[in-house]
């Protein structure tokens, strides 16, 4: 395949199972770390192991804010993934108030707990989702299970923005989200949840690409 995915190797992720995963299905992988600003691609993918205050400082530096200002001017398609996916929001709130790239109106606030339950939320989770719009090829992941493992939740301004949710015992938690076309976020790791997960992101691709 000719389209050319950009993954960023920020120093927060583990990029190369998600370098693995997006190879096997057959898509050419370019590292952030080696990106030529002569140099274009078709997807950016935001991924991130690790803590919101870390992930603000290393995103926020020039290089990296060139990069993803380049791929929102020219509506490149721009994906995050767990933390990825919380450092689209506005802010975020562990170790202190910290600012997000704000691609999702948001912030990013530690799980509430009752007594009995325990962080962080991990293991194979539900997805329950909803406001497909056009992304109509997400119906045949609803009530599919992915691998789930965080403490902190984004809490998304607007409801129109949220597009999956699943369950922390009793309680939602937001695992989806997108804004206009080409921006969009999973809180779970569709590279670490096998077959499904695959068949997501080689959809997702579809879509985009």
């Amino acid at each position: 395949m000719n389209k050319k995915i950009c993954i960023m190797n920020y120093g927060l992720g583990n990029i190369w199972s998600l370098k693995s995963a997006i190879e096997f299905i057959g898509y050419k992988i370019k590292l952030l770390s080696e990106f030529d600003k002569g140099e274009k691609f078709d997807f950016l993918i935001i991924p991130g192991v690790g803590s919101f205050s870390r992930a603000s400082q290393l995103l926020l530096s020039v290089k990296n804010l060139e990069v993803i200002d380049w791929a929102k001017r020219n509506d490149i398609p721009i994906l995050g993934i767990c933390l990825g996916m919380q450092i689209m929001m506005s802010k975020g709130y562990e170790h202190g108030e910290h600012s997000g790239l704000n691609l999702i109106e948001g912030e990013v606030k530690k799980i509430v707990t009752k007594e009995y339950e325990k962080l962080p939320n991990i293991g194979w989770k539900k997805l329950y989702l909803s406001n497909k719009g056009e992304m109509s090829f997400l119906e045949k992941y609803n009530l599919e299970k992915f691998y789930f493992i965080h403490s902190y939740q984004a809490l998304v301004k607007s409801e129109d923005n949220v597009i999956g949710v699943s369950k922390y015992y009793d309680e939602e938690i937001i695992c989806a989200v997108k804004d206009k076309k080409n921006i969009i976020g999973f809180q779970f790791h569709p590279e670490k949840s096998g077959e499904v997960g695959m068949s997501l992101l080689n959809d997702l691709f579809k879509y985009y690409l």
